[in-house]
């Protein structure tokens, strides 16, 4: 592999999804173990919207997430799979305008734009030096 090829694309070993699991899990683990060495168990109150609110974000969070970029990462440039940051607050807008009502004003509209554009100059600056 060249030093060119080696900067496009970083190769990531093993299965994507052992790769997300384990990368998810281990956080997972440490930090609901320190949460009760340091006596948050009392704290902890689970409600149904909470409930369903954690799953949400466990399966498309995570789950979805993390294996939708460790994937990108094996087929495309870093520089783009990173582009996921840039993209998933103006999907995070959406969503909320759509599933929770959340009003969307032209400040909303006006950030989201340039975000976007931003994604999209970038994006079109590495295709032209290819």
């Amino acid at each position: 592999m060249d030093s060119i090829s080696r900067e496009r694309h970083h190769h990531v070993e093993g299965n994507i999804f052992v790769n997300s699991g384990v990368q998810n899990l281990v956080p997972g683990v440490v930090l609901v173990a320190l949460g009760l060495v340091i006596g948050e168990l009392p704290q902890f109150h689970l409600t149904q919207n909470g409930g369903l609110a954690l799953l949400y974000l466990i399966v498309f969070g995570s789950i979805l997430g993390y294996t939708s970029y460790v994937y990108l990462l094996r087929h495309q440039p870093p520089a783009k799979a990173a582009t996921y940051a840039y993209v998933n607050p103006i999907v995070a807008i959406f969503l909320g305008w759509l599933i929770l009502d959340e009003p969307i004003s032209v400040r909303t509209i006006i950030a989201a734009t340039v975000i976007l554009g931003g994604v999209a100059i970038v994006q079109l600056s590495k295709m032209k030096n290819r």
